[in-house]
């Protein structure tokens, strides 16, 4: 790749592929920004992070500090390849939203009155049982975004790149 050119141009996509084009992008930057959002929030109070990953009962006491970290640590490492268009963000985005579901699934199946915790403490998408609730189906939507995302790149022939970053 020549340095002294843009990574991406529109001016090199045939017209009836630009809006796909700026579909892809906007979603694949959408969807790594939420994650990076979310983790980024939830990294500012670990404490409460680690005690809504103890209600949900998944993981013993003296690991949810662990888990916690596991999971921020998952999230941002995702999102940033994801936003950097590389190979496996995609991947591990939906492998943890397939996790998230599961998990949010037992606790609405449960009865578990407790909020989510997925944008931290303060979670702007309800209280309590509405919030899992709430949150499965975000998730579900968020799944739909994978999908077009997938899609968008086998209609534009597009590979992520490799995770290294320096060649």
């Amino acid at each position: 790749m020549n340095h002294s050119q843009p990574a991406f141009s529109f001016r090199e996509v045939p017209a009836p592929k630009k809006w796909l084009t700026a579909f892809y992008h906007f979603a694949r930057l959408f969807l790594s920004g939420l994650f990076l959002y979310a983790a980024l929030n939830k990294l500012t109070d670990i404490g409460a992070f680690a005690d809504t990953i103890y209600v949900f009962g998944f993981v013993p006491e003296g690991l949810t500090h662990l888990t916690a970290f596991a999971v921020l640590g998952t999230e941002i490492v995702a999102a940033l390849l994801l936003m950097m268009d590389r190979r496996g963000g995609l991947l591990l985005i939906s492998l943890l939203t397939l996790v998230f579901l599961l998990v949010l699934g037992y606790g609405i199946h449960a009865g578990l009155d407790i909020d989510c915790g997925c944008f931290g403490v303060d979670d702007p998408s309800g209280n309590a049982l509405s919030s899992l609730r709430t949150s499965f189906v975000r998730n579900i939507g968020l799944l739909g975004v994978m999908a077009f995302i997938q899609w968008a790149r086998a209609h534009l022939n597009r590979h992520p790149a490799p995770f290294a970053c320096f060649k």
